[in-house]
């Protein structure tokens, strides 16, 4: 994989060096190289600051499978004082059952001038909350991407933290 194919967008690029700015209130720091398998591994921590929620309640009131999660929050620098994006997402409920609810997710993380990583899978949040699991990894594919990251293929490893803050782990394959 040429190391040009998932850099990040100029305004935060520096070299091989690890980078960091925030996406979805969260901090994003790219590897060049750093995947098992040679392709690159961008990791984000993202929290709940500047987030925008809501619930779109369809079928029988209340929690129930088909109701829709839609969000989106801003791309900040690593000190979260210049936005450079937006991340745009929704988790539809999939399966309630017992202590937990199964959710489908499309998230777009949009970089500015064009460059976006898409990703979506399954998730499971616990009952009566709208985040994942806390302390639980969910793996999901990247289904694609633009701009510089143009058939971005691969992983995203997401982990909700006690916080409400976000640990999310691309694997970018070549």
């Amino acid at each position: 994989m040429s190391s040009d194919r998932f850099r990040a967008p100029s305004s935060v690029r520096g070299g091989r060096a690890a980078l960091a700015f925030a996406a979805f209130g969260a901090v994003l720091v790219i590897g060049a190289g750093c995947g098992d398998d040679g392709g690159e591994t961008l990791s984000v921590v993202a929290t709940p600051k500047g987030q925008h929620q809501e619930t779109v309640d369809l079928g029988r009131e209340g929690k129930s499978g088909g109701d829709v999660y839609v969000f989106d929050g801003p791309l900040l620098d690593s000190e979260e004082e210049e936005t450079i994006g937006s991340v745009y997402g929704t988790q539809t409920s999939i399966a309630l059952d017992g202590a937990s609810e199964t959710v489908q997710a499309m998230i777009t993380y949009d970089f500015g001038d064009g460059d976006r990583i898409t990703v979506g899978g399954i998730g499971e949040y616990p009952r009566g909350d709208n985040g994942l699991v806390e302390n639980q990894e969910f793996e999901r594919p990247i289904l694609g991407g633009t701009g510089r990251y143009a058939g971005a293929d691969g992983t995203v490893t997401s982990v909700r933290r006690a916080d409400d803050s976000y640990e999310h782990t691309f694997e970018l394959e070549d």
